[in-house]
């Protein structure tokens, strides 16, 4: 486009570029959509690979899919509730973390491949902090263990 078309010409012009443009894109949505498809394919076949590796990891406690699957409808189920009061919320969400980081400690001890000792290790410190965190904010002066009655009634 110049500065001296017409403004009749300029709508044409801008007309056939838009033209252009929208049958190339249709052109090339088939080859996109492929492209995508494929890239879904890739990430859901490692996802799985990861997740087996995992389980493979955990091999003491028999996690299986079926496993992971159940925990994901238990855990919507549980999340969908609605908790009664903020006391017995930071109580379950406190116990529901110290159980998190025991059972990560357990796996983390039991991790013989030292490249899968990472991932249990960071998830352990985030824990960690989260429940510092809570014991800073309730008053906690030492972490409460699974035979202290407090624990037992949260």
């Amino acid at each position: 486009m110049t500065k001296e078309m017409r403004p009749s010409h300029r709508v044409d012009v801008l007309s056939d570029a838009l033209l252009h443009y929208g049958k190339k894109a249709k052109i090339n949505l088939g080859i996109l959509l492929m492209a995508r498809m494929k890239r879904a394919v890739d990430v859901e076949e490692t996802a799985k690979s990861d997740i087996e590796k995992l389980c493979r990891c955990f091999s003491y406690h028999r996690i299986s899919i079926d496993d992971i699957r159940e925990w994901m409808k238990d855990e919507s189920t549980f999340f969908g509730r609605e908790v009664e009061t903020e006391e017995e919320d930071w109580k379950c969400k406190y116990v529901i973390y110290l159980d998190l980081y025991a059972d990560l400690y357990h796996r983390w001890n039991g991790c013989i491949d030292p490249s899968e000792l990472t991932v249990p290790f960071n998830q352990m410190k985030n824990i960690d902090e989260q429940l510092k965190i809570m014991e800073r904010e309730n008053s906690i002066s030492a972490r409460r263990q699974n035979t202290d009655s407090e624990y037992e009634n949260s």
